[in-house]
């Protein structure tokens, strides 16, 4: 207990002894971490903005409604990837999807290739990526 009151003594003397640098670095401090939740903030106010403004100015909207149903289908690989392996790197969500929506690929083929490309966890983690997205699609796809 001795050594803890001694310690921190010893840190408000250095501190009382360097008063200018110990005021910049809380000032340095508190506006790191307001510039980062200013840029945060901004961030995703930008995001939901381009989202909205991609869709509208591609003219998916009009696209899919001149689609026959079903034929056009969103998909959350982002996000699913996200989920799974942690990283925005969607490839083995997007075979999962394309799998269950043309049936050109069986989920079991998708998984064995990414067993075959990839061991362990990663192989495991971009596998239940990939299922998750072919059951979410064929849900959809089901009358």
């Amino acid at each position: 207990m001795y050594q803890l009151f001694e310690s921190i003594k010893i840190a408000l003397a250095a501190i009382w002894a360097n008063k200018l640098r110990s005021f910049l670095t809380v000032l340095g401090n508190i506006v790191a971490v307001t510039s980062i939740i200013a840029v945060v903030s901004l961030v995703q106010g930008i995001d939901d903005y381009v989202s909205d403004a991609i869709v509208s100015e591609l003219g998916l909207g009009d696209m899919a409604a001149r689609l026959p149903p079903g034929h056009m289908v969103a998909l959350p690989a982002t996000e699913i990837a996200l989920k799974h392996l942690g990283r925005p790197l969607p490839n083995a969500v997007l075979l999962g999807g394309f799998a269950a929506l043309t049936g050109l690929i069986t989920l079991d083929a998708v998984v064995h290739a990414i067993h075959d490309k990839f061991k362990g966890p990663v192989a495991a983690r971009n596998a239940a990526a990939a299922t998750e997205a072919h059951d979410l699609l064929a849900v959809k796809e089901t009358p």
